[in-house]
């Protein structure tokens, strides 16, 4: 069906513009610079923001607690 078509590629556009914006303009900006080394060092700019989350997922262990975490450090700039 046409409608389902269009708004399967309206997501796709949709995730793309969001790893864009971590990849191209979060991973420059003055907030990430100044969160970037409270961080592992693996969590490189070209892998945001997936790398972010792996890393609070293995850093805390369970899902929601390293979702929780990773939006947290984001929001706070404090590591729980």
């Amino acid at each position: 069906d046409c409608s389902r078509s269009l708004l399967w590629c309206h997501g796709r556009l949709a995730e793309k513009t969001r790893i864009s914006y971590f990849r191209d303009e979060f991973a420059v900006s003055r907030e990430w610079l100044g969160l970037r080394g409270r961080v592992d060092a693996t969590v490189g700019n070209g892998n945001l923001p997936g790398g972010l989350v792996e890393h609070f997922l293995v850093t805390c262990g369970s899902a929601a607690g390293g979702l929780v975490a990773c939006l947290q450090f984001l929001a706070t700039g404090q590591v729980s």
